[in-house]
Order: C-alpha cells, then structure tokens, then sequence
C-alpha cells in the first residue's frame, strides 16, 4: 500500500482523504480533530490543483515550488497561510493575473474559490476584510489538526 506521504505527492484527494480518515480511526483520534482533517485537506487542493495544472504553484512565502509535497503541505495548513492563500487567489481572480508571489502570474487562469472560502468562513475569517483578524483559539485548532495529520505520516 502507498505511504500517506506518496499520495500527496499524487494529488488524489477522495483517495487521500479516504486514507486519512482510516488512520484516524485506526489511531482513536479525538472526533474533533478527525471532523476537521479532510475539509482542511479539500480546501488546500481546491486550490492546489489548479495551480499544479497552471504551473504556478507556490509556497507561503510566494516562491515557486516545482513539486507539491507534503511539506509543502503542511506549510499551508497554518490558518494564517490559508488565509494568505484565499486572498492571494482571490485577489489574481480579480486582476486576471497571479498576484503576491514572484512568479509570472500572466497566463494565470481564474481559480473556483468556493470551497476555501467555506472552509475560511468556518473559522471566522472575512471574506472581504483581509485586516480583520480571526479568533487566536482557531489558529491553536490549526496547528492540532496538522500535528494530528502529520503524525499519521
């Protein structure tokens, strides 16, 4: 069977997640933790993968990344990323054109938001106010659903 590590690297999310929930249960996790690792997994791919698809993936620091791994990953599992990574995305799709990174984002195409921003919502981060901060116990919630994930690699 394929190791965790490798199917993220393949960037099949059903059989991902699919895999994921399995070790949770296998491992007892807490149901608070193991509700929130597949809608995190869902929302980074959704926007991922079309960047993959576009040659314009990108780390949270906005530099390119060749090939999207597990560490990769992880780097956008921290809420404050995400939130970097919904406004960056949201911000291209209104220009036309990939903003905030150091890549040519010119032959950048419009990216569905839809499922990162119900992801974001959740956690009470504006869609329209990138100034407005989010509660600090969302941001700890975060960090515990990645160490649960990574602990499953």
């Amino acid at each position: 069977m394929k190791t965790l590590k490798i199917m993220f690297e393949e960037n099949n999310v059903k059989f991902l997640t699919d895999a994921l929930e399995v070790g949770l249960k296998n491992k007892n996790e807490s149901p608070l933790f193991a509700a929130k690792v597949s809608p995190l997994v869902k929302a980074i791919y959704s926007v991922i993968l079309p960047l993959k698809e576009q040659n314009l993936l990108f780390n949270p620091e906005g530099k390119k990344v060749e090939q999207f791994n597990f560490d990769e990953f992880l780097q956008w599992t921290d809420l404050v990323s995400l939130k970097n990574l919904y406004f960056t995305i949201k911000e291209s799709n209104e220009k036309g054109e990939l903003c905030r990174t150091s890549l040519d984002g010119s032959q950048y195409k419009a990216i569905d938001l839809e499922v990162l921003t119900d992801y974001i919502k959740r956690y009470n981060i504006h869609e329209e106010y990138e100034e407005e901060d989010f509660p600090i116990a969302h941001y700890n919630l975060h960090r515990g659903v990645a160490s649960v994930i990574k602990e499953l690699m």
